[in-house]
């Protein structure tokens, strides 16, 4: 018997490019690029009995087939996605370690769990409070070690609280370096800006105010030296003020002076070279009276003049001078 050509069946093609036909015993042929692959097991949905004008072949009918079911789904286009890595499995990390605290370092914590600050600390060693920051911080301060210790010991076993009899007792233990000469070595310092025709601007932040804004001091002295004039500009909450914005009772009385942030702060400026400003050495007095403390002396003198109110933050600090004109 002859088999039948084979003819296309009206079958919907595949996602690949997989042709379906049906040959003459009714089973399903695969047809990709021209190669025929048989299908064993898939048969065409209807065939008819053999007749005489096909020589006895199977004849398909002229319905299509319902192949939805026998054609396999095509690949996915996107791969699988790989499983997570499991986040909770151990890892081997070293342990961190605590920072060593060098001699220096473990002395002042012992003077601050007697009650003592790094700005006491640093008023007994006669230096800047940054320097104590930097026992932890940089390893500095072995050269105050003998200081320190004589200090301890006064507070532990007499009792001793105030800070100049304890500057007293450690200021024969503190020598400064010297060079290979013999000499004083120079210490490098913060130059202050002061022109010679007398103008300097200072200014401390958050930071700074919360030492005691030193900086500053230098520049008052400098200036009380020369005898100059100085205005300052703080920066305060609004609350904090007495008078509203732009008041004549309080300085400068003047719009443009007042400058009102998004913060809820303002910042208010006293003195000017139109106005005449301070005496830089009324100023200095002052911030000798406070211990150096800048913003202390700041400070009273708002709450003195009714300005400002007593438990109020200064939060900027800035302070002009310039030379009065004779």
């Amino acid at each position: 018997m002859t088999a039948a050509p084979l003819s296309p069946a009206p079958t919907p093609w595949s996602a690949w490019g997989e042709r379906l036909v049906a040959a003459g015993n009714g089973e399903l042929m695969s047809v990709v690029n021209g190669t025929i692959t048989s299908k064993p097991g898939w048969r065409s949905a209807r065939t008819r009995k053999p007749s005489r004008a096909t020589g006895g072949a199977m004849e398909q009918t002229a319905e299509p087939a319902d192949l939805t079911t026998a054609i396999p789904s095509p690949p996915s286009a996107t791969p699988a996605a790989r499983p997570s890595r499991r986040r909770d499995a151990p890892r081997n990390r070293r342990p961190v370690q605590a920072p060593q605290l060098i001699e220096a370092a473990r002395l002042a914590d012992q003077l601050q769990a007697a009650g003592f600050t790094e700005r006491d600390i640093a008023r007994i060693i006669d230096r800047d409070p940054s320097l104590v920051s930097q026992f932890y911080t940089r390893h500095k301060g072995a050269a105050f070690v003998p200081a320190l210790t004589r200090v301890l010991q006064a507070v532990q076993t007499a009792g001793i609280t105030d800070t100049t009899e304890l500057a007293a007792i450690a200021a024969p233990h503190i020598t400064r370096r010297t060079t290979s000469s013999g000499t004083r070595a120079r210490v490098r310092t913060r130059s202050v800006l002061i022109t010679p025709a007398g103008t300097g601007t200072g200014r401390a932040g958050a930071q700074a105010i919360a030492s005691g804004s030193t900086r500053l001091r230098a520049l008052i002295a400098e200036a009380a030296r020369q005898r100059l004039r100085l205005a300052f500009t703080v920066r305060l909450a609004k609350t904090a003020y007495v008078h509203p914005s732009g008041s004549r009772t309080d300085s400068p009385g003047i719009r443009r002076d007042v400058i009102q942030r998004a913060d809820h702060t303002e910042e208010r400026s006293y003195g000017s070279s139109a106005t005449g400003g301070f005496d830089a050495t009324d100023f200095a007095r002052r911030t000798d009276r406070a211990a150096g403390d800048v913003t202390v002396a700041i400070h009273q003198w708002l709450v003195e003049t009714g300005r400002i109110h007593p438990d109020a933050r200064i939060i900027h600090l800035e302070i002009r001078t310039w030379r009065p004109r004779s």
